[in-house]
């Protein structure tokens, strides 16, 4: 190779190079170093409109990318600016039922629902779900993943019924083509234990809890995220089923491995203990509900202005205040 080939072979604006960049600034973003990730993945899109073009596939990608990243930091607005940006190219470029486009727009309708734009979010989605049905056997791991998505979104606009529905296929096609403790069919029976619990049927959604509790025990260490949350669930299941004992316990087991593993200000870390306290609420703890509530109202004062969990448990802790000044009137 000569010196002509080898400069071209390792320019930053070489094809290879700006895939390998563009692959570096996503696992900084799993990482969580986002100032990183960022930088590197605006030098990406700037160098790849430069030499590609604004429309071109790899550049839509590339500001994709971006969106993705200002999502892990709850920079909402900006996630949906990117993720417009994207979709607008690819609505001249790509076809109708283009991964990178249905892929985008999963990835904004998650923004609205993180917004609580649970309306829109849904619509997005089920075009999702239509246009992978026409390309994808009902089996294919894509199209369950839409539906999953969908349901979970159904439930958050509040028809219940719709998500139980969707959930209970998904379900049943996985746990036909997966193995029991695949995370894909343990996720799905946790989102469908959510919507039992949602629906009432507590009783259902502890069974299915404590079975994705019990698989991930033996296949995951003790402070993965993923045995976690399911954790999480279950405790919050147990509370919906008047089992406020078990919850308190698996709760308070849970805040301590986060305290071990994140942050005091990582949103992860955060809503544990945010459910813990209503849990001591509804157990007559309130002194430790109080305590507890007004830490995590202190900590989140660290993210943005619009994320979920500083907004959940600043009204958490108002609605406590506004119980306990009506008590103590009545008394």
């Amino acid at each position: 190779m000569d010196d002509v080939s080898i400069k071209n072979e390792y320019a930053r604006e070489h094809p290879r190079t700006l895939s390998s960049m563009a692959n570096l600034a996503l696992t900084y973003n799993n990482q969580g170093r986002w100032k990183e990730a960022e930088e590197l993945g605006v030098e990406v899109m700037e160098t790849m409109k430069r030499e590609l073009g604004h429309g071109h596939p790899d550049t839509l990608s590339s500001i994709s990318n971006l969106g993705l990243g200002h999502i892990e930091q709850g920079m909402y607005s900006e996630a949906e600016e990117m993720y417009r940006r994207a979709l607008q190219g690819m609505e001249k470029v790509l076809g109708a039922e283009h991964p990178d486009k249905l892929t985008s727009m999963a990835n904004l309708a998650s923004i609205y629902q993180m917004q609580g734009r649970c309306k829109e979010a849904v619509y997005l989605l089920e075009q999702v779900v239509a246009a992978k049905k026409k390309v994808l056997e009902e089996v294919h791991p894509d199209q369950l993943a839409s539906q999953h998505a969908l349901a979970r979104a159904y439930q958050a606009n509040g028809q219940i019924e719709e998500a139980v529905k969707l959930l209970e296929q998904v379900v049943a096609i996985r746990e036909q083509v997966l193995a029991e403790d695949h995370r894909s069919r343990l996720a799905s029976q946790h989102t469908l234990a959510e919507a039992y619990q949602a629906n009432g049927q507590t009783k259902e959604a502890v069974k299915f809890l404590e079975q994705v509790a019990a698989i991930h025990k033996q296949v995951l260490a003790e402070e993965h995220p993923g045995r976690l949350a399911s954790q999480n669930a279950l405790a919050g299941a147990y509370q919906a089923n008047g089992q406020i004992k078990e919850a308190v316990k698996l709760l308070e087991q849970v805040v301590a491995i986060h305290k071990q593993v994140l942050a005091e200000d990582h949103p992860g870390r955060l809503v544990p203990q945010h459910v813990l306290a209503r849990v001591y609420q509804a157990n007559g703890q309130i002194k430790e509900a109080v305590e507890l509530l007004e830490h995590v109202v202190t900590k989140a004062q660290a993210l943005p202005n619009d994320h979920p969990s500083r907004l959940a448990s600043q009204q958490a802790l108002a609605d406590l205040h506004a119980e306990l000044t009506v008590s103590s009137d009545s008394a």
